[in-house]
C-alpha cells in the first residue's frame, strides 16, 4: 500500500492479509472501515515516530503503540482479537467502538464502527468503577486515522 501518514510508524508486525481482516470481522461481527483497514494491511501494530494527539482543546494524549491485528507479543497476548475478546467478555468497551492502539498506561485509542461517524477516533479511559457506565469514558478525539496520526507531534 505505501506510506498513508506523514508520521512514520515504526516496529510493525508481520504483514496480514485481508483474510485476516475478514476473520475478526466475522468473529466479531462488524465491518472494518476502508481508511483503517488500510491502515492494518499497510502497518500492523507498530510504533509512531511523533506520538502525542493534541484535541481541540490543547489536552494530550500519548500513543505507545498500535495493536496489531496479528502475531502477538511474547507472552501471547497484545494483539486485536485477544483485546477484543478481553474487552467483550467483561462488557467494560462500548461495542461500536474497537481498539487500535493504546497509551502508557493501558487506556484505548479506538475507532467508532456506527455507521453516521463511521472511523471516528475516540479515546477510552479505562478507570471506571465497575458498575458505571462506560460510555461514560468515551472521549471524541477526530474524524479519522489519517488525520489522528497525521497531526501527532513528538515530545518537546
Amino acid at each position: 500500500m505505501g506510506i498513508l501518514y506523514n508520521n512514520e510508524i515504526r516496529k510493525t508486525k508481520k504483514n496480514i492479509t485481508i483474510e485476516d481482516i475478514l476473520s475478526l470481522e466475522k468473529a466479531y461481527d462488524f465491518i472494518f472501515p476502508n481508511d483503517i483497514r488500510d491502515h492494518y494491511l499497510t502497518y500492523n501494530g507498530g510504533e509512531p515516530q511523533k506520538y502525542i494527539f493534541r484535541d481541540e482543546d490543547g489536552d494530550e494524549y500519548v500513543v505507545q503503540n498500535l495493536i496489531p491485528i496479528k502475531y502477538t507479543n511474547q507472552h501471547g497476548t497484545g494483539d486485536l482479537d485477544f483485546s477484543l475478546k478481553n474487552l467483550r467478555m467483561d462488557e467494560i468497551l462500548p461495542t461500536w467502538l474497537i481498539p487500535f492502539a493504546k497509551d502508557p498506561s493501558g487506556n484505548l485509542f479506538c475507532f467508532s464502527i456506527n455507521k453516521d461517524e463511521e472511523g471516528a477516533i475516540y479515546f477510552w479511559d479505562h478507570e471506571y468503577e465497575f458498575g458505571e457506565d462506560p460510555e461514560e469514558y468515551v472521549i471524541y478525539l477526530t474524524e479519522s486515522i489519517k488525520r489522528f496520526i497525521d497531526s501527532m507531534v513528538e515530545d518537546e
